[in-house]
């Protein structure tokens, strides 16, 4: 009975703690984007509080589960709020969508596959070409 209150004050405290600051920036200004994205990352930790607590009290064979479904999840959950969260907070995000061409046209002119134009018309027809090798000294 006593391991039970423990993990409660452990993992159950800051889960609902977590929840509560959560709720509150969100419920300050729900129409910002800023306060959207906060309120999910600090909800996404409140997730993990609440998986521990399951894991704990759970047999030791729901472990794996836990980890791939609820871990995995609140992770990138956590990642991609708080990604989002800087480009939006810095304006990097800004500075990105002036530019002509898209990320994944670099990724193909990095391999060597597309002749990357800054014109538009020209990426509807990639050109091949033969990727460079680069003869290092």
């Amino acid at each position: 009975m006593t391991t039970l209150f423990l993990y409660m004050a452990v993992y159950l405290l800051p889960a609902f703690l977590l929840s509560h600051l959560a709720l509150d920036v969100l419920l300050r200004n729900p129409r910002q984007v800023e306060h959207r994205l906060l309120s999910l990352f600090v909800f996404g930790y409140a997730m993990l509080f609440l998986a521990e607590f399951g894991r704990h009290l759970s047999p030791i064979e729901a472990s794996p589960a836990f980890v791939t479904y609820w871990f995995g999840n609140a992770g990138i959950l956590i990642f991609v709020c708080s990604v989002h969260f800087i480009v939006k907070v810095t304006g990097v995000g800004d500075e990105t969508a002036k530019m002509d061409v898209s990320v994944c046209d670099l990724f193909t002119a990095r391999a060597g596959r597309v002749d990357v134009h800054p014109s538009r018309e020209h990426l509807e027809q990639p050109t091949l070409r033969p990727s460079r090798r680069l003869d290092l000294p």
